[in-house]
């Protein structure tokens, strides 16, 4: 069997080699950035690991050999899975591997920016040595962190961020009530938006959830209410978001993924001070990487021996449509 990897973000792939010929199949590697370099390359290929490359539709009827795509994330944006499931080709992810990186992440920007760390440590660095930034500061005890989608990562930021605030509430319509323990209590959507000073969005990008954080439920919330983005950066309308921080309604946001990454040199988001930016880290860790690598190579291997692999997203066929 040939697996091939579309893209890497690691220095090398000495890992995934390793585990595929140890396992009795060919491993090859590529950088590609566009659907056309992906079939150029993944011609032959029983099985793809993909990052960041387009696994779209045109990809995937373009490749006959293609029976499995696995992706070192939980997020599944970058592959058309309706196409795969027309084709019967399997899609998995690694659920699991990052969760307690992602939701640490997700406190450490929130803490970061109600504290205003970003502002004090610009102001000492410009030889101001003054409590003035931290006028209006409140204390975090008395405050209500809201979360936006309640899966794994949405429950342990739940559970480490609860010694910090005064309540803790989540929206997630596809969880049972028994999930929401570590939450003072589920809530509606609207209602995140109007009570909560911190808000945490953790939601997959679909159809449904683009731009889903726009105009209206940014003119719902609180005056003050800080925003925070660890999941997908088309789930916000940056625009609204910038013209609600002008506004003074949002206070700031603390944003690892972006629409757009890395971001234009003139998007407005990297010259907002109100704005946290950081390069889509949230996810990681060194053992984190080491997971997510070893569990996506491993999702492909269980696949050709069993017929059946882990963590399946979409459930493929016995024979390619």
């Amino acid at each position: 069997m040939l697996i091939a990897l579309t893209d890497h973000q690691q220095p090398d792939v000495d890992l995934e080699r390793t585990l595929v010929e140890e396992a009795g199949h060919e491993f090859v590697a590529f950088q590609c950035r566009d659907e056309d370099e992906v079939i150029g390359h993944c011609r032959g290929a029983s099985g793809v690991f993909a990052q960041y490359a387009p696994m779209t539709a045109r990809v995937i009827r373009a490749l006959p050999e293609l029976s499995i795509i696995s992706i070192n994330a939980v997020g599944t944006d970058s592959i058309d899975l309706e196409a795969a499931r027309q084709c019967g080709v399997w899609v998995c992810n690694v659920p699991g591997a990052s969760t307690n990186e992602v939701a640490s992440h997700a406190l450490g920007l929130a803490l970061s920016g109600i504290r205003r760390l970003k502002a004090f440590d610009r102001s000492v660095r410009e030889g101001r040595w003054s409590l003035d930034i931290a006028r209006g500061m409140q204390r975090p005890a008395k405050m209500t962190l809201g979360i936006v989608g309640f899966g794994s990562i949405g429950q342990e930021l739940a559970r480490i961020a609860a010694p910090c605030f005064g309540s803790v509430i989540a929206h997630d319509p596809f969880q049972p009530e028994h999930r929401f323990r570590n939450a003072t209590r589920a809530a509606s959507l609207d209602s995140v938006f109007e009570e909560s000073h911190v808000i945490s969005l953790h939601l997959p990008l679909t159809p449904e959830t683009t731009a889903i954080v726009g105009s209206g439920l940014l003119s719902r919330v609180r005056t003050g209410c800080y925003l925070v983005n660890v999941s997908r950066g088309g789930i916000i309308d940056h625009e609204a978001l910038l013209e609600a921080i002008e506004s003074g309604k949002v206070s700031g946001a603390g944003l690892d993924v972006l629409p757009e990454e890395p971001p234009e040199p003139n998007d407005p988001i990297l010259d907002n001070p109100a704005i946290q930016l950081t390069p889509h880290a949230a996810y990681f860790s060194m053992d984190a990487e080491a997971d997510l690598r070893r569990q996506a190579i491993n999702n492909i291997l269980a696949w050709h021996e069993t017929g059946s692999p882990p963590n399946a997203v979409v459930v493929g066929s016995g024979n390619r449509v």
